[in-house]
């Protein structure tokens, strides 16, 4: 135990902590021995030590994910201090020598340099890069995944996760005959050397979303050691092979093949199967009796199940009865089945620990099982079900007339999304009394035009409603006894009946959308002090806000697509001093002047399409003492902007885009505290080189600059040939300059602090000065460029990282190199 408390300093502090993957990375080290006479799974001994970690309160569960865990940082401290320098989470200082497991956070491109003791650490046993950013793309240099760590014999835990280049592995992965736990999940892996199957030892290995994998060789069979094989959110061709990996505990994925592919009684072969697993092109299943042979009921371990079905088949309902789970079914979803009913099974109350449920495209279904007998149920999803027309009394069934039955005891979110026939949503009979859904939290009804009548009456626990596209239904708000501090409200593109719930129910957050006819908006609890945000999105003829205006409470305010909204005037915006983010998107036609005194607490302002806005003006007051980020794009008359914009004391950055009228900026008009700045080149063609300068000496925190190619093009050759630009930049962008075809580079060798250079949509530039380019720079990035892109890549690919094309030396000393999609990392 003291081993697996100690790994836990690898990750950094405050870290989220998920249980099956420490698991299986302790497994992999080694750390989980079973005692002679111990007949227990290895991760049944590391739950039982992660439970003794927990009771120990050495960690303790996350309060806002249920399902993580966390280390005080007192406890990660005291690992630290029990892991010596064997476990490390390297942050860029040194990597001490004896080091035995690594981790460290991903860096956008990782370059080799970061990495350049990898290659002493001849006894590493773990490499574990942590995602900071799911959103963005992550790459790393070929010398580290290709060169390097195949050369670390002594790895147990590799992880290549996230980092999209990587498309293949070098064959010398065969020499680490001792990995026991691989993941290249996210990654664009197109194929498995050979050599991989040659890795007896391995226990885990992840493929999930490799979205360019399409196959598994058969000779996945040789690993006889899998115990975790995840490859969920991909659809693979199976062989028939896998049914030799007896011990696998993670399939996440079985893929039905045809009467020459793999069958799904096989999966009667896996008997400790456990987790989650889905099991696809059921269509394929060609006897209902292999679907019993599957022994699913059996499997006892199995937490989450999903069914689903390529195409329509005539014996989907006995197949998927003879699919029945164990009783300790935590989530099930069913895709695509084909029936007209369902099996019994399927909401029986004995599936006691089944808590998320989801039924989509069953398009031949005519009515719902019982699901509201199932009494740990908490989330319920219902999609596409084409057939369907009444949602009635079987949906809630009484458990045999008993009285004190109240269906759904414990759901907190019911979804109906797509349901094109539905018509009517019959009340439970002893509605009164017993009512349905006494814990429901979040109720959502999508796109469902024939549905009539009104909403469940009683919802006492209810927090955030949202109804789309849902013409015919009706809010009679006083018929309905709800949760009068609603959180959440979203109404859109439904009947003018629905808006009657704002009348009696206040909440914290209101968006309305579609809504063709709507004119006004409908008086709102004035007085709600709880009212925080509001967004209007496609109510082109709304005219005006609510006649005793909206709460003052309000904090956040998007108007999307309201042509003919009303701005508020100067005098009453001021009454809004808790405004802190607002936002003009296509909106308010008639607005002319935009006030930006009157917003005293205004912290994110964004401005755009706006066709009739002139100006941007103050009258005497502060301006905007809070405003942090500041947008103004596409106002085709835009002609002046506030010189107090330069007295905003905590402005951080500044977009300035597509202003045709906007000739200038004053000089001084810019903050000093300005790090990022977008602006049109047109903007500073009026300005003088003295003026410029002054402009920009100014500016001297600005990191990041984005000039665009509206307007004088010439001007980016005189800021660069006259130093005008700030030496604080570290990373500069240059955009859409169609004619601009050189660059003159004394300026970017000025930029002693530029790190990262974009050249963007500049489709005449042919090269770049490239004997001028600072030597701080890490990044060059070209993206429809093809002149410039010809003379880097060259316009056939006759060399893979193009060591030998011509004109590539003169930039391969530039760390990370991309062109188009094309990436190359030193």
């Amino acid at each position: 135990m003291k081993r697996c408390f100690a790994y836990c300093s690898i990750f950094p502090k405050q870290n989220l902590l998920d249980r099956k993957e420490l698991i299986l990375l302790w497994m992999a080290e080694g750390f989980l021995q079973q005692n002679h006479g111990d007949n227990r799974a290895m991760e049944s001994i590391g739950d039982d030590c992660f439970n003794e970690l927990l009771s120990r309160s050495l960690i303790e569960k996350d309060k806002a994910e249920a399902e993580k865990f966390r280390m005080h940082d007192l406890i990660y401290d005291l690992a630290r201090l029990v892991s010596g320098k064997i476990s490390f989470y390297f942050e860029g200082d040194e990597i001490p020598g004896t080091v035995r497991h690594l981790a460290f956070p991903r860096e956008s491109y990782d370059k080799s340099e970061r990495f350049e003791r990898l290659y002493e650490l001849k006894c590493l046993r773990t490499f574990l890069p942590q995602l900071q950013n799911p959103n963005y793309e992550y790459y790393l240099a070929k010398m580290v995944s290709h060169d390097w760590l195949p050369k670390l014999r002594c790895l147990r835990s590799l992880s290549l996760s996230q980092y999209k280049n990587i498309s293949e592995l070098p064959e010398s992965i065969g020499n680490l005959v001792l990995l026991r736990y691989l993941d290249l999940s996210y990654t664009s892996i197109e194929r498995l050397p050979d050599e991989t199957f040659m890795l007896y030892n391995l226990q885990t290995l992840k493929l999930s979303n490799c979205k360019s994998l399409t196959q598994l060789p058969g000779q996945i069979g040789n690993l006889v050691n899998l115990r975790h094989l995840d490859i969920s959110d991909i659809k693979l061709k199976m062989p028939t092979e896998i049914c030799k990996l007896k011990d696998l505990r993670t399939l996440t994925s079985f893929v039905v093949g045809r009467q020459d592919g793999l069958r799904i009684r096989e999966l009667g072969k896996f008997p400790y199967l456990q987790g989650n697993i889905s099991i696809l092109e059921l269509q394929n299943v060609g006897d209902p009796m292999d679907a019993f042979q599957a022994e699913l009921k059996k499997k006892e371990q199995i937490e989450e199940l999903t069914l689903e079905w390529g195409k329509f088949s005539q014996i989907a309902k006995d197949v998927l009865g003879n699919l029945q789970p164990s009783l300790n079914l935590k989530k099930l979803n069913i895709t695509s089945y084909g029936g007209t009913s369902f099996p019994e099974w399927l909401g029986d109350s004995s599936y006691s620990n089944v808590t998320v449920l989801s039924i989509s495209n069953c398009n031949y279904c005519l009515s719902l099982p019982q699901f509201g007998q199932l009494p740990s149920l908490k989330e319920l999803v219902i999609k596409s079900m084409k057939a369907m027309k009444i949602v009635g009394h079987e949906f809630y069934c009484n458990n045999g007339g008993s009285p004190t039955f109240q269906p759904f005891p414990l759901l907190e979110s019911l979804q109906f999304e797509e349901m094109s026939k539905w018509e009517e949503w019959l009340p439970f009979e002893g509605e009164d009394s017993n009512f349905p859904f006494p814990c429901l939290k979040r109720l959502s009804l999508s796109d469902c035009p024939k549905l009539r009548g009104s909403l469940p009456r009683f919802l006492p626990s209810l927090t955030e409603v949202s109804i789309s596209k849902c013409n015919q239904l009706e809010a009679k708000s006083c018929d309905l006894r709800w949760n009068t501090s609603i959180e959440v409200i979203c109404i859109r593109e439904s009947g003018d009946g629905l808006l009657a719930l704002l009348l009696n129910f206040s909440c914290q957050e209101l968006f309305i959308g579609e809504y063709d006819s709507l004119q006004s908006l409908p008086k709102m609890i004035h007085g709600a002090n709880c009212f925080q945000k509001l967004i209007l999105r496609n109510i082109h003829y709304l005219i005006s806000f609510p006649p005793d205006g909206l709460p003052t409470s309000l904090k956040s305010l998007e108007i999307r697509e309201c042509w003919n909204l009303e701005f508020l005037s100067h005098e009453t915006w001021h009454k809004y001093s808790s405004l802190e983010e607002l936002r003009l998107w296509n909106s308010c036609h008639s607005l002319t002047s935009f006030p930006l005194d009157s917003f005293p607490a205004l912290e994110y302002l964004y401005i755009h399409g706006c066709p009739n806005l002139e100006a941007i003006t103050t009258q005497g007051g502060e301006t905007a003492p809070k405003l942090f980020y500041f947008v103004v794009t596409d106002c085709e008359k835009l002609k002046s902007l506030s010189e107090q914009i330069d007295d905003l004391p905590v402005l951080n950055g500044l977009w300035l885009y597509r202003l045709p009228e906007l000739a200038s900026l004053f000089p001084r008009c810019l903050p000093s505290t300005l790090q990022f700045l977008s602006v049109d080149v047109g903007m500073l063609s009026s300005m003088s080189k003295l003026e410029l300068g002054l402009l920009f000496q100014r500016l001297t925190s600005l990191s990041c600059l984005r000039i665009c190619g509206v307007g004088e093009e010439d001007l980016v050759n005189t800021l660069l040939k006259e130093m005008l630009l700030p030496t604080s930049l570290q990373s500069l962008c240059l955009h859409g300059f169609d004619g601009l075809k050189l660059l003159e580079g004394n300026g970017l060798r000025h930029l002693t602090s530029l790190q990262k250079l974009h050249v963007w949509h500049c489709r005449s530039l042919e090269s770049l000065p490239e004997d001028q380019l600072p030597p701080s720079l890490e990044l060059l990035s070209i993206n429809d460029c093809p002149p410039l892109a010809a003379r880097y890549r060259g316009r056939e690919r006759k060399y893979k990282f193009w060591s030998k094309i011509a004109h590539w030396s003169k930039i391969a000393h530039i760390s990370a190199i991309q062109i188009n999609d094309d990436v190359t990392i030193r």
